[in-house]
């Protein structure tokens, strides 16, 4: 069974190669997070598209850059129940990067967690 998260783009938002987004593709594109069994990481490709995990359900989307923001589109999302896995990421709205820090913000603008850049 799917589901929907809650995440949504931005109406001005701008293809992440675009040269005059505020954040560029090469400072978004790559892996962020630990990719290791029940942890979460998200993967965003140079083509927009989002594949990852919340450490238990996987997540599938697409985002763009707005200004200095990366805003996911509404993601499909197993709906598996993990024992002891706290599915933060699962809550994405938007993210902005910090050096080697994505910090991942809910639909409400709290912060909610952090995924450091993975060696790709």
């Amino acid at each position: 069974m799917m589901a929907i998260g809650i995440a949504v783009s931005a109406c001005a938002s701008t293809a992440p190669d675009d040269p005059s987004a505020g954040a560029t593709a090469d400072a978004v594109v790559g892996t962020w997070g630990d990719t290791a069994r029940s942890k979460p990481h998200l993967v965003l490709s140079s083509d927009g598209t989002v594949t990852g995990t919340d450490g238990c359900n996987g997540i599938s989307t697409t985002f763009a850059v707005d200004g200095n923001s990366i805003v996911l589109e509404r993601f499909a999302s197993t709906m598996k129940a993990c024992l002891g896995v706290d599915p933060w990421l699962s809550a994405i709205h938007t993210a902005v990067i910090d050096g080697d820090e994505m910090v991942v913000s809910n639909a409400q603008g709290e912060r909610i967690g952090t995924l450091a850049r993975a060696a790709d």
